[in-house]
C-alpha cells in the first residue's frame, strides 16, 4: 500500500504515544451505561464546567467512547438549564430568540431549550454580537446551551432527532477536558462581526483555519488490547481549527476517541477516518493476534529502529516504528542530525523546530527549501556529508556537489545500493531506509 508523505516534525515522532486521562471515567456517566438507541452519538452537558462531551459507540454498542469536547454557555443561575435526560427534537437553521436576537444551527432538546450558536443582530453570519461569544465558557443563557458555531453546526448536522442528551453537574469538565475558544475574546475589536469558527468560506477569520493536514500514519498494525495514537500536523503551522474527529467504521475491530487514541478490540481490519472540517484522511487499522509481534521481529529495519531508539534519536514507541514506508522529510532529517550532534532537544515540538533551524543555519545546512518536503536519497547523503565535515571542523559548511557527496558515500560503504548495486539517488528515502543509513554511519564513523 502506498503511504502518503508525512509532513510532521520529527519532534512529534519522538513523543510517546499518549493515552488520554481517565480522570472522569470513574464518575457515573450515563452515556457509558446506555445501549445504542439507533443513533451514533450521546450528548453530555456539564452545566457547572460549561462543557459538552460527545460520546460514540464502543464494540458492545454502548456510548462509552468520548469523541469530541465543546465549550458552552448553559443557563445563568436565574435561568438554569434543567438537569436530567432528554433527546434531540426539532431543528432550525436560523431562529429568533428572546431579546430580539437571532441564533443559527439550533437543535431543540427540552421544551424551549436548544443547542445553538451565540447570538446575532440579524439572521446573517456577519452580524455577530461579540459579547455573547466572549461569555462562552460560563453560564450565561436563558436556559439554552450556546456553542461556537462550528460545534452548533456539528450537532445540527450529525445528531438526529432522538439523540440522547443528559444535563448534569460535575467538577470534572469531562473525559476530553474543557476546550479553548478559537479566539479568547474578540469583543468590540471584532469589527467583522463573525463567529471565528463559522465555516462559511467568506468568514474573515478563515485565513486562521487549517487548510490541510498530514496524518501521522495511514496504516496501524496492533494486537488485541493494544493502544496506539494517531495525530495530525496542521497546515498552516500553528492553526488549531476546525476540530479534529477520529471515527472508526467498525468498533468491533478498533475504537478511536477524540484524542486520536486507537484501541484494538478484535481481530480484523477497519478504517479510522480523520476529519478536520471538510478535509478527511483515512487510516487502515489491522488487528492480529500475531501480526504486531511478527512485524516487529521480522522487519528488516527492526535492528536499525532499535539502535536509533537506544541512542535517543527516536522513540521506539513513537509513530516512526509503525510507518516505516513514509518518506523522510527535510526537517525530520535535520532534527535527527541535531540530536546526533549531542544537542538536548526540547520536548516542545515548536521549540524543537526553531532550535533545529537555528542550529542548521549556523552550521551551514541548507534551510531554504520546503522543510516538510520528502527527502531524496542523495539529499540525505548530502546532509550526512555536511554533518561529517562539521564533526571534523566546527566552521560552517561550504557548498558541495551531489557527485562529491555520493562518491564519499560509496567510498565509505555508507550507501550500498540495491541488490543490483544501483543507488537511485533521486528516489525518496523512507524512514526505514534513513534509519538503516544513519545506523551504518554511526558504526562506520564511531559516532
Amino acid at each position: 500500500m502506498k503511504h502518503r508523505v508525512c509532513a510532521a516534525l520529527l519532534a512529534a515522532l519522538l513523543c510517546l504515544c499518549l493515552v488520554p486521562s481517565t480522570a472522569g471515567a470513574a464518575e457515573d456517566i450515563p452515556a457509558r451505561h446506555t445501549k445504542s438507541n439507533g443513533n451514533p452519538y450521546y450528548i453530555m452537558v456539564n452545566r457547572k464546567m460549561s462543557t459538552v462531551t460527545i460520546y460514540g459507540l464502543d464494540e458492545n454498542g454502548f456510548y462509552s467512547v468520548p469523541l469530541r469536547a465543546m465549550l458552552c454557555s448553559a443557563g445563568a443561575p436565574q435561568h438554569a438549564t434543567p438537569k436530567g435526560n432528554c433527546s434531540i427534537g426539532n431543528k432550525y437553521r436560523w431562529h429568533l430568540m428572546m431579546g430580539g436576537v437571532y441564533a443559527q444551527y439550533l437543535s431543540q432538546f427540552r421544551g424551549s431549550c436548544l443547542f445553538h450558536s451565540v447570538c446575532y443582530a440579524r439572521p446573517q453570519s456577519d452580524t455577530l454580537l461579540p459579547g455573547y461569544y466572549d461569555n462562552l465558557g460560563a453560564p450565561a443563557s436563558h436556559g439554552c446551551v450556546r456553542l461556537q458555531t462550528e460545534d452548533a453546526k456539528w450537532i445540527y448536522e450529525n445528531c438526529a432527532t432522538g439523540t440522547l442528551v443528559t444535563i448534569y453537574d460535575s467538577d470534572n469538565p469531562g473525559e476530553l477536558g474543557k476546550p479553548e475558544k478559537m479566539v479568547p475574546a474578540p469583543g468590540a475589536t471584532n469589527a467583522c462581526r463573525w463567529d471565528p469558527t463559522d465555516p462559511l468560506p467568506e468568514n474573515p477569520w478563515a485565513e486562521s483555519w487549517t487548510t490541510d493536514f498530514a496524518l501521522s500514519d495511514d496504516v496501524l498494525v496492533l494486537a488485541p488490547g493494544e493502544i496506539l495514537s494517531l495525530s495530525i500536523t496542521r497546515e498552516p503551522q500553528g492553526t488549531t481549527y476546525p476540530t479534529v474527529m477520529y471515527i472508526s467504521d467498525c468498533p468491533a475491530v478498533a475504537v478511536a476517541d477524540g484524542t486520536g487514541s486507537v484501541r484494538a478490540v478484535g481481530v480484523g481490519s477497519c478504517t479510522v477516518s480523520v476529519r478536520c472540517g471538510d478535509i478527511e484522511k483515512l487510516c487502515t487499522v489491522v488487528v492480529s493476534e500475531a501480526g504486531l509481534a511478527k512485524a516487529k521481529k521480522d522487519a528488516w529495519y527492526s535492528d536499525d529502529i532499535r539502535y536509533l531508539g537506544e541512542r535517543g534519536l527516536i522513540s521506539e514507541s513513537g509513530r516512526f516504528h509503525y510507518a516505516p514506508c513514509e518518506a523522510l522529510t527535510h526537517m525530520e532529517a535535520l532534527e535527527l542530525l541535531y540530536r546526533l550532534s549531542g544537542a538536548s532537544v526540547s520536548a516542545n515540538s515548536e521549540q524543537a523546530y526553531y532550535d533545529t533551524l537555528a542550529w542548521a543555519a549556523l552550521s551551514g545546512f541548507p534551510t531554504g527549501k520546503d522543510d516538510f518536503a520528502a527527502l531524496s536519497r542523495s539529499e540525505l547523503i548530502g546532509l550526512l556529508y555536511l554533518f561529517d565535515r562539521l564533526r571534523a571542523t566546527p566552521l560552517p559548511n561550504q557548498g558541495f556537489s551531489e557527485e562529491e557527496a555520493l562518491e564519499w558515500a560509496v567510498k565509505t560503504s555508507l550507501m550500498l545500493g540495491d541488490v543490483d548495486g544501483e543507488l537511485y539517488p533521486d528516489e525518496p528515502v523512507t524512514r526505514a531506509q534513513a534509519a538503516a543509513i544513519l545506523h551504518r554511519y554511526c558504526e562506520l564513523f564511531d559516532v
